[in-house]
This record gives C-alpha cells, sequence and structure tokens, in this order.
C-alpha cells in the first residue's frame, strides 16, 4: 500500500522556519485566523471563529469543537487552545477528523498530535472507528505520550473516523490543550473494479461477444492479466470464452458453450470477478430411447415413460433429456387416434424449440362401423379451380359407430376418396376441377374391423365466366403541346396518350415547332380516337405551311399535307380526344353462373336446326327462351349480377358457350326482327347487332362435326331477294358420338 504523509503545522511563537521546515505566518490578534501550510505544499485554511474547521486535504477534513466547561476553541500564537472539563469523568473540547465526501478508500494509518507547550498537557482520550464516532466514558482509550507528542495507531485498515478529547481534571483546575501540529499518515489501497462495456451483457448466447472494462483505483499500475478463474459449463469443452486484447484494461470474449464463467482481472497485486453466463443453442432433437409403450388403442393418452431425447447444439455439445425432466412436449398427448402414426415430441431452451417424431401405432377401435358422415352437401366449384387439404380437411368425414360412443374424425389416408372412379389422394392435392367432373358423386369410403361404408355428395362443376370486359367512354379529353417547355431532342413527341412525329423538322427550338418545307407531321395514338387538332401558326412571318387551323380527323392517327411555302411554324398546338376503358367486372357467385350457363344451354339447342337442314319455326319458339330467360334470372337469386353476364360479354362465333350464344342470339334479332329481350325492361341492358352488319354474312362454329353451324344459305339470288335468304342450321352430330 502507499502511504502519505501530510504535516498541518500549527502556531509555534518564536520557531524558526529552519526548524520547522515550512513558512509560518501568524495573526495578531488572538482569534484571527491563522494560515497553516503542510509540509507537502498543500494549503490549509480555518478560521477560529467557525469553530475551527475546514478541509485537511483532498481526503479528510478536521473540526475543533466546544469543551465541557463551553469555551470555544481559539487559535493564540503558540497554537489552537482546546479546553478541558472541570471535574471527574468529564470530557473536553474534541478534534474530530473525518474522510470527506468522496473518500470511499482512504483509511488512517497514524495520527501524531504535537502538544506545543507541556505545562499544560491534559489527559487525551481517543476513540476510532469506520463510522461515525462519539465519545463515551465506555468506548474510551487513553494515548500514550512521550514529552509533548501524542502518537494513536490504529493497526488496521478500515480506520476512518477519529475523536480525540481532552479528559476531566480531577483537580479542579483547567488546564489546556494547545495543539501546535497534528499529523495524518493516511493509506490509500490499490484497488481494481471489473464492470461490462457500455452495450455489452453478462448474458451472452452461444458464438456471441462481450466486452469488460477493468478501472484501477489507489494507485494501481502496470500489466493486466486476466484469467477464467472458475468456469461450470453444463456441457462440452470446458474453454466457455475466448479472451482477446487480453493486456489492456478492455477484455472481449466469445462464448463457445453454455456454463457459467468468473473471469478475473489482476493488476498490481489486487484483483476483482465477474461472472458471464453463456447460454447454449440449441440446433437439433432425436430420439436415444423410445417410450415403453408405443402401442395404443384409440382413446389412450400417450405414455412418456423411459422416453430420453439427445438434444445437441451448436459448437458440437449435446445432452441427453429424460421425460421424467418435466422439459419435454408432446403432440398429441391425449385421446390419440386411429390415424395418429407418430408423436410430435418438443424440447424448448432459449427460446428455441426442436421436435423429432416418434412412431407409434394406434388400434382402432374393436366398435362396429354403422356409416359414415360428413359436412359437405354438395360440391359446387369453377373449372380451374382447385380442391385443397383444407377443403377436404374441412369435409370433416367422420365414422358412426353402432355403439353408443362418440363418432370418430378421419382423415384423408385412413379413408378413401374418389371422383366418379378415380380415387383423389393427399398426392393429388390441390386437385383441378374440370367440367367433366360436374355430375359425378365424391364418395369418401372407410374400412374397420372388415365393415366398410360409403359416403357420397354430388359435384357440380360449370365453366367459369369470372372476367367479362365492361367498356366505357370518355370524350372531351385533351392534351396541350407548348414549344417552350415540352420539347424533344428527336423528331417525336409523346406527351400522356398523344404522340406528333415530323418527317423534317425540330421540337427543340423552345419558341415553336417547325415542320420543314415539303415534310410532313403526323399525330397519333394506340388508344385514342383524335376528335379535333388545332394549330396556332407564327404567321407573321410564315403562312403555316398552307396547314388550315382545325382538323376533326375522328381516327386514331391524321398526317398533314406537305408543308409549302418555307415552313410551318407551330406556336402551339392541342389535341382533342376520346378514350374507351376496359374495367373487369368479377362475378364468382356460383348460383349466378351456373343459372346463365344453364339457360345458354337451352337457348343453344332451342334455337337450331333439325338434323335434315330443314328451318325450324324461330319466331314460334323465341317467346319461350324469352321467358326462361326471366326465370334463370329469378333462379340466380342475383338478377344484377346475371344481367352483367349477358350485357358485356362479347358475342363470337366459336369462342366459349356464352360468347356463342350472344352470336347466334344477334344473328336471329337481326334476321327476323323478334324481340330483343336482352335489351328489353328488366333485361340486360345489351343492344344486338345490327341488320347491316349481317347482310352477306355466315357464322360457323369451328371444330369437328359434333358442333353448332350457323349456315346463311344462299338458296339463289331470287329467294335471297324475297325472303332474306338467311336460314339457320346445325351439322349433324357424327354417329361416333
Amino acid at each position: 500500500m502507499n502511504k502519505k504523509t501530510l504535516r498541518i503545522a500549527g502556531w509555534a511563537l518564536g520557531l524558526s522556519m529552519a526548524v520547522a521546515g515550512i513558512g509560518i505566518a501568524v495573526g495578531t490578534g488572538t482569534k484571527n485566523a491563522a494560515e497553516i501550510k503542510a509540509t507537502s505544499g498543500d494549503e490549509l485554511s480555518f478560521d477560529a471563529d467557525s469553530s475551527l474547521s475546514g478541509d485537511y486535504d483532498s481526503n479528510w477534513a478536521y473540526a475543533f469543537t466546544v469543551g465541557a466547561n463551553g469555551n470555544a476553541p481559539a487559535a493564540y500564537a503558540d497554537g489552537i487552545r482546546v479546553y478541558n472539563a472541570k471535574g471527574a469523568n468529564k470530557y473536553g473540547g474534541h478534534l474530530t477528523l473525518s474522510p470527506k465526501a468522496g473518500n470511499t478508500s482512504a483509511y488512517i494509518s497514524s495520527v501524531v498530535i504535537t502538544i506545543s507547550s507541556t505545562s499544560y498537557n491534559p489527559t487525551i482520550k481517543i476513540k476510532a472507528g469506520n463510522t461515525s464516532v462519539a465519545m463515551s466514558s465506555a468506548e474510551e482509550s487513553s494515548l500514550d505520550a512521550t514529552d509533548t507528542t501524542y502518537t494513536y495507531s490504529p493497526g488496521n485498515t478500515t480506520t476512518r473516523y477519529i475523536e480525540f478529547t481532552s479528559w476531566n481534571n480531577t483537580s479542579g483546575s483547567y488546564k489546556q490543550w494547545r495543539v501546535s501540529k497534528f499529523v495524518i499518515n493516511y493509506s490509500i489501497p490499490k484497488t481494481v473494479s471489473l464492470d461490462l462495456k457500455s452495450g455489452s451483457t453478462s448474458t451472452i448466447m452461444y458464438g456471441e461477444t462481450t466486452t469488460l472494462v477493468a478501472t484501477p483505483g489507489g494507485g494501481a499500475s502496470g500489466t493486466y492479466t486476466w484469467s477464467l478463474e472458475t468456469n461450470t459449463p453444463s456441457s462440452g469443452s470446458s474453454d466457455v470464452v475466448t479472451f482477446a486484447n487480453a493486456d489492456s484494461n478492455e477484455m472481449t470474449f466469445t462464448g463457445h458453450y453454455s456454463g457459467t464463467a468468473v473471469v478475473r482481472v489482476s493488476i498490481d497485486g489486487v484483483h476483482a470477478d465477474f461472472t458471464i453466463t453463456v447460454n447454449r443453442i440449441l440446433d437439433g432433437l432425436v430420439v436415444k430411447t423410445v417410450p415403453s409403450t408405443i402401442v395404443y388403442d384409440e382413446g389412450d393418452d400417450f405414455d412418456d415413460t423411459g422416453l430420453v431425447v439427445t438434444a445437441s447444439y451448436l459448437g458440437g455439445a449435446s445432452e441427453d433429456i429424460a421425460a421424467s425432466s418435466g422439459k419435454l412436449s408432446y403432440s398429441p398427448s391425449t385421446s390419440l387416434s386411429s390415424s395418429t402414426t407418430a408423436i410430435t415430441v418438443s424440447y424448448t431452451e432459449n427460446g428455441i424449440t426442436k421436435s423429432v417424431n416418434q412412431p407409434v401405432t394406434v388400434n382402432a377401435p374393436a366398435y362396429t362401423l354403422d356409416s359414415l358422415t360428413w359436412s359437405a352437401s354438395n360440391i359446387n366449384a369453377f373449372a380451374g379451380t382447385t380442391l385443397t387439404a383444407e377443403t377436404v380437411a374441412a369435409f370433416a368425414v367422420e365414422a358412426v359407430w353402432e355403439e353408443d360412443v362418440a363418432n370418430t374424425a378421419l382423415s384423408l389416408g385412413t379413408y378413401t376418396l374418389t371422383i366418379g372412379s378415380d380415387e383423389i389422394t393427399s398426392g393429388d392435392l390441390p386437385f383441378t376441377w374440370t367440367t367433366s367432373h360436374s355430375g359425378k358423386k365424391l364418395t369418401a369410403s372407410y374400412t374397420n374391423n372388415g365393415v366398410t361404408k360409403t359416403a357420397s355428395v354430388d359435384v357440380t362443376v360449370v365453366e367459369s365466366l369470372n372476367t367479362i370486359n365492361k367498356y366505357s367512354t370518355t370524350t372531351g379529353l385533351t392534351q396541350a403541346f407548348d414549344p417552350t417547355t415540352n420539347t424533344s431532342d428527336t423528331t417525336s413527341l409523346t406527351l400522356g396518350d398523344i404522340t406528333i412525329s415530323v418527317t423534317g423538322g425540330t421540337f427543340g427550338n423552345e419558341t415553336d415547332y417547325r415542320v420543314y418545307k415539303n415534310q410532313t407531321m403526323t399525330i397519333s395514338s394506340e388508344v385514342a380516337t383524335l376528335t379535333k387538332i388545332d394549330f396556332t401558326f407564327d404567321s407573321a412571318s410564315y403562312d403555316g405551311g398552307g396547314w388550315s387551323t382545325s382538323y376533326s380527323p375522328n381516327a386514331k392517327s391524321w398526317t398533314s399535307e406537305a408543308a409549302n411555302g418555307e415552313q410551318a411554324r407551330i406556336k402551339a398546338l392541342t389535341v382533342t380526344y376520346s378514350k374507351t376503358t376496359a374495367t373487369d367486372i368479377a362475378n364468382t357467385n356460383f348460383t349466378v353462373q351456373k343459372a346463365a350457363l344453364e339457360y345458354v344451354s337451352s337457348f343453344n339447342e332451342t334455337m337450331a336446326c333439325s338434323d335434315s337442314g330443314n328451318t325450324e319455326n324461330v319466331v314460334s319458339k323465341w317467346s319461350s327462351v324469352a321467358s326462361a330467360f326471366s326465370t334463370k334470372r329469378t333462379a340466380s337469386g342475383d338478377a344484377t349480377n346475371f344481367n352483367n353476364l349477358f350485357k358485356y360479354a362479347t358475342a363470337v362465333e366459336g369462342g366459349d358457350s356464352l360468347q356463342d350464344m350472344l352470336a347466334r342470339y344477334d344473328y336471329i334479332v337481326a334476321k327476323y326482327d323478334v324481340t330483343d329481350f336482352l335489351n328489353a325492361e328488366g333485361g340486360a341492358g345489351r343492344t344486338a347487332v345490327s341488320k347491316a352488319a349481317y347482310v352477306n354474312f355466315g357464322i360457323e362454329k369451328s371444330g369437328s362435326n359434333d358442333n353448332s353451324l350457323f349456315v346463311i344459305a344462299v338458296i339463289g339470288a331470287a329467294s335471297v331477294i324475297a325472303s332474306g335468304g338467311f336460314v339457320l342450321v346445325t351439322r349433324k352430330r357424327s354417329k361416333e358420338e
């Protein structure tokens, strides 16, 4: 331990500076402030009028307090006078030494008090301790005095408070304790503290790092030595940490395996410890010992007796975990069913869960199978959609027993699922529906103890009419071209929906667009119809190339005549146009689409010709197909969506069934002047194609002989004029059908 000795020189009138070794300044009055300088050169000041208390140095404070006779200590030329008490067993004035704020480690090794005059020497008592002290007769001890010097050595490393007092004077006379000097010899123990660096933690995961910082105190210095003082890993290597920067006051280490490590730092003979916890990272789980019971009857609970799993961790460590530890979980764990083939065993550590399957056998109940039941009553689907595992699970197929027991839920695999004669397995999912499945039955079949039961539902699959475009046209749209701001380095410029280009000229002049002599300008759009084009020319010097100031092309593209004269200089250009937008309307209502498709099929069959090609009486059947439309619309349950399917679909001969029906419908309406019921009140609000569109127009549905055929038979020029010349026929279906 380092020791530091400070001395305070008191007043000793007549003492020479050579003897004292210090400078002394003495006040001229009996209680004036006196200045004492310690031999170390530290400056100390105290004032007799303020109870003679103050700072001894950076570590200690002192205080002289009133004696039992009531006289305050005072500063005189020959020292500080501390009065004793008159009478037996009484204390006089006190000198108290105590640590200052911030002094948490320094302790007093000895105190030397010098008395200025032997004629006034009193008896001095002392009490010392490591906390604040207060003198009492039961705790007093006398100082041994040699001449005028009293020395007290606590002989320990804990004394931080000392109180001196002049003792009673049994002779009845007052004596004074005249202190000319007191010296405190004290030591500051060497220390070192160890703590986390900011941002680090005392608990880390495998592979993570943390940093400790050592802070020396009490003058400790030298080389830092780091060590792993204790290490209790739960498994794996004993090297829990790897040290780095081990020769500085900071140390970083990495955790290799789980456990607790006490890290020690040593410097200059002292050390400090810090505890680090390294948590392992679970990496896998395997079954080491199978449980005693692996065969169960349906309804039994899982028994984990005897089960042991081995948990593996990053870095190669491992640990056996027995079921008896209570750390494992199971799924399923109760009421096992005959469909259960394995128990999932799980273990969680430090927020990480790993699982392993333990195969088991669960015997089906020895009940008599009565029937099957499932939640589905029928299956409706659009062609192209899929049957998923989630949908199959929602069927909730259950075995019903003749005995009075609860139904048993079944899963695909324990029962078979067929559509018609085709089996659907879990590997087939998702299963895609086609219209060929419509009208077939979806059947579940389950066998138990030699008894097989089935349950079926009807399947209806219709073609999807989900996406039909509704077109709307916006008119009066404009696009302005300003040569001063809308420029281009090429001979083409596009703004919005409109593109302008020239065969020769410039769009980069920043004052006007220039079309050179004998060159042309084209204005076009891929999505819009140009209804009007307005030019403003620089007519002061040029005549606009001979162009008009306004054009109405009503087309997607307009090209000017060649510019004559010198040039066409355009100061402004505005294009007015209309634009048609297609809005996708979706109809996923199965009932609506099914009703629409049934009507389409009925219409196409009704509005046909005989096999011989003779024209049937279209007009007489028209009222019935119109009435059927109204009936099916009502049956769909959603008249608006039902109408929309017919309103916005496109008539395409040879397209899907709806498009083909509308092509046939438009042909008949145009040819025979029958009622256009799709455009009638309450109908779909659709306008059929005009008659003019069907003059000399034949429609034939492409494909093999089993497809319908529209034919406009030209019987002869005279008969064409007389009867309209249009005959609707159908090809005879092939004999192979």
